[in-house]
């Protein structure tokens, strides 16, 4: 793609699209700005742009009584670059798409000018934990390699200074797969599939389709790592053309797989289970995923085995955080969905009260209730907070699950959850919810919950 001189529209003024944009301008693009919240043009990042030589394209151009000379129309832009967080469906983008404009996001821009070799991850739950793990293993190995994606730093970051000795791992959403059309990575990895962001996708087979697009492209040169326990993702494999290596807790495949208490890869023993530091059938898992990647890339045994024996986790992903008067406190704010929190619930060895609840995603919270009430031996209490307590209250009674409480926001979910924990109890904060009612995201609810955490506990 020829950068300079071509012009750009940057739909989404967040993080990405704001890098996308930097990126274009100083190829000497054309770029215009838009986002449908207008207080996102307020921004000093925006400013910036503008006296770069980025012009606002306010509208769609189809009313000339709204023409500001000052301002662009969208359809004065050929490409299209979209950030995660706006819908493909999007009414604007449904135009621009029927007037042959060529629509792509922040992954597929980066991927063109990268000579990285990429690996791409995606599923609905570990992905953040296999990157980071990954990342891990390379990195101590001692080679070149970045952390990218939906893990935190955009791509387009540092995509045109990587070079063909480099590896990218990268985070891959379903938001992120809408708009990728050529995008290659040498291995591509599924780690499980199950109901998320059905408020996007509307169905399970949307968001199956949109998962497999990691790997439409790849050829008999990549890899395709998948999970033989999820047979939603083992029929996946059906349609690739690329080297399907396999990871499983229950069978020994042609990949990595559990047995005896121990992980192999291929018959070659590479650590016993008991020396994880991650717990849980759901981070055996991720370690094996993990080993396949690093075994197909060539990294040595006694590296994985050692990256692995100190890993101890991944922030707000069921991190232990306080013991207060007696009480645990874990931190599982990167539970975004009903299947994390299930995970979740069967990792706790005590008593404990749980808080749940964020913005809806359309979810059915049904196998999540029935887990809970079939674990009353470690779920003694629930509080509801946030724009599904209510949806999940009704959900709970009707499993028959009658121990909860309702909160109007986090504080007061932390205190009731406090009053409702004896020593020598839990509370695990694990929302099975996206934080975008009351937060930026997962992060910035984990930091608020240790924060709450904290302060309440000072005064006592």
């Amino acid at each position: 793609m020829q950068f300079k001189n071509e012009s750009f529209l940057i739909y989404g003024l967040k993080d990405s699209g704001i890098m996308c944009a930097n990126y274009l301008l100083n190829l000497g693009a054309n770029v215009g700005l838009y986002d449908d919240d207008k207080t996102a043009y307020l921004s000093e990042a925006v400013n910036s742009l503008i006296e770069k030589g980025s012009k606002i394209a306010d509208y769609m151009g189809d009313n000339e009584d709204n023409y500001d000379e000052h301002k662009n129309k969208m359809v004065d832009y050929n490409i299209v670059v979209v950030s995660p967080g706006v819908s493909i469906d999007n009414p604007n983008l449904v135009k621009l798409k029927r007037l042959n404009k060529r629509i792509l996001g922040e992954i597929e821009l980066a991927s063109l000018v990268s000579k990285s070799q990429i690996i791409a991850v995606t599923g609905t739950n570990g992905k953040t934990t296999v990157c980071t793990l990954i990342h891990k293993i390379f990195s101590e190995a001692n080679e070149s390699t970045y952390l990218l994606g939906n893990v935190g730093t955009p791509f387009i970051s540092c995509a045109d200074k990587l070079t063909n000795k480099d590896v990218t791992v990268l985070e891959v959403s379903s938001f992120q797969l809408e708009t990728v059309h050529n995008f290659l990575p040498h291995i591509a990895v599924i780690t499980n599939l199950t109901q998320d962001h059905l408020d996007r996708h509307y169905n399970m087979e949307n968001y199956a389709y949109l998962k497999k697009r990691i790997f439409k492209n790849q050829r008999e040169s990549e890899y395709l790592v998948l999970n033989y326990d999820d047979l939603l993702v083992r029929d996946f494999s059906k349609e690739a053309r690329s080297k399907v290596v396999w990871f499983s807790v229950k069978e020994r495949v042609d990949g990595g797989y559990l047995e005896n208490g121990k992980l192999y890869y291929k018959g070659e023993e590479i650590i016993d289970a008991d020396d994880l530091n991650i717990k849980g059938e759901h981070n055996i898992q991720n370690a094996l995923c993990a080993i396949c990647v690093s075994k197909i890339y060539g990294i040595e045994s006694k590296n994985i085995h050692q990256s692995l024996f100190d890993f101890t986790g991944v922030k707000y992903r069921l991190e232990r955080v306080f013991e207060y008067d007696g009480i645990t406190y874990f931190n599982d704010s990167k539970s975004t969905n009903c299947d994390a929190t299930i995970k979740a619930v069967r990792q706790m060895t005590k008593k404990t009260v749980l808080i749940i609840g964020g913005k809806d995603k359309n979810q059915d919270y049904t196998l999540l209730f029935d887990t809970v009430k079939n674990c009353t031996d470690k779920i003694k209490h629930i509080v509801f907070m946030g724009e599904t307590k209510y949806d999940m209250l009704k959900c709970a009674v009707k499993c028959g699950f009658l121990d909860v409480s309702i909160s109007a926001d986090l504080n007061m979910a932390v205190k009731i959850a406090i009053l409702n924990a004896d020593r020598g109890e839990n509370i695990l904060f694990s929302p099975a919810t996206s934080s975008f009612d009351m937060f930026k995201d997962y992060t910035k609810r984990g930091e608020a919950f240790n924060k709450i955490v904290r302060e309440l506990n000072e005064e006592i």
